[in-house]
């Protein structure tokens, strides 16, 4: 299944969108859908590169401070956690504001830096990969020819975040 299909099917199970005006438990349900079967079909179409990955969004995988729930997993008995992969998306404009894609900035980056951090603790040599899912239209809302768009802003921000996990940390 290509790129798009898989996002058409994604949007197509997870209908209908709210809006900023839609209840927390709307949005919530909407979010928890997309979750699902995107990480379905991820998982699913990784599956022949790797036997036994799986969608994981029901269920926990271990890290250094528990039983944490992590979207897609593949594991082995000899290695443990092979990869790990988290998808966070923001599918709604702030109600207030610039009404733009950027409320919960913060907090997403720090559940991908914690964890990372957590997972490789227990497992320091899995690969974790983490998703941010945004609207098409993230990319078009600057308010003015100076500032950047909702998807500028998260790249800037992901990308000044400190992901790597220190050797000593491991210890």
């Amino acid at each position: 299944m290509k790129g798009t299909a898989i996002l058409r099917e994604v949007l197509t199970a997870a209908e209908p969108r709210p809006d900023s005006t839609a209840s927390v438990g709307d949005k919530n349900k909407y979010a928890v859908l997309f979750a699902d079967r995107m990480a379905e079909l991820i998982a699913k179409s990784l599956e022949p590169l790797m036997r036994g990955i799986e969608a994981t969004t029901k269920r926990g995988s271990v890290s250094a401070q528990g039983k944490k729930q992590l979207d897609i997993n593949f594991s082995t008995r000899h290695l443990g956690l092979a990869l790990g992969i988290s998808l966070k998306s923001v599918h709604i404009r702030e109600a207030s504001g610039g009404r733009r894609y950027t409320h919960n900035m913060k907090r997403n980056g720090e559940e991908l830096r914690i964890e990372a951090s957590g997972y490789h603790k227990r497992q320091p040599y899995a690969v974790m990969v983490g998703v941010l899912f945004l609207p098409f239209d993230s990319c078009r809302d600057a308010r003015t020819t100076n500032t950047s768009s909702s998807f500028g802003s998260w790249v800037r921000h992901l990308g000044s975040m400190p992901f790597r996990v220190e050797r000593d940390s491991l210890i």
